[in-house]
């Protein structure tokens, strides 16, 4: 049975990836990671970049494209998703760093609240291996996705996606992730 988590290696090259981290690491938009309930160290323990795709960085075209070559992949797959209507790449994304036993540890879905019922899919681009723990863990399919540079992941928002960050406790982590949604 298709759980639709798809899994793309490959997509972002090595250099790609290092200057994405390079980017967050000398960002002076760096700050604590928020959940929407604010700064809550308990469920998620980040530093992140919040980025536009409209600010058209070198960083946002390389991700927007990669994460295009991704979605045509996904549509071919999946071609179900074809039938909704008006939607696409959400303008706000987050480049995200963690530090080593931090992570977003929380069970959550991406789309259980009233102001996320909008997102149709969720991306996540790992920007670093990680090899100790690390990964993404999707319980109710009893999967985890490792920590591969230059991996792309997408998957439906909603509560039948509940995801959480598997906790490194000696490796830093680095992320982006953002989501594809109704234009409203």
């Amino acid at each position: 049975m298709n759980n639709f988590i798809e899994i793309y290696d490959n997509v972002l090259t090595s250099d790609q990836c290092d200057n994405i981290i390079k980017h967050i690491d000398n960002s002076p938009n760096l700050q604590k990671g928020k959940t929407r309930g604010g700064v809550n160290l308990q469920l998620k323990d980040s530093w992140d970049v919040c980025s536009k795709f409209s600010d058209e960085t070198e960083i946002d075209l390389t991700i927007y494209n990669a994460l295009w070559e991704c979605l045509t992949k996904y549509k071919i797959k999946n071609p179900e998703i074809e039938k909704i209507q008006h939607w696409g790449f959400e303008d706000d994304y987050n480049l995200q760093k963690y530090f080593p036993g931090g992570g977003y540890s929380h069970l959550h879905c991406e789309a259980g609240e009233k102001n996320t019922c909008h997102r149709v899919l969720v991306w996540m681009i790992y920007l670093n291996d990680v090899t100790d723990d690390g990964g993404t863990e999707f319980p109710q399919y009893n999967l985890t996705v490792n920590t591969v540079k230059g991996r792309v992941v997408l998957w439906p928002p909603s509560w039948t996606h509940h995801h959480k960050g598997v906790i490194s406790q000696t490796q830093f982590k680095y992320i982006a992730t953002g989501w594809f949604s109704f234009m409203l």
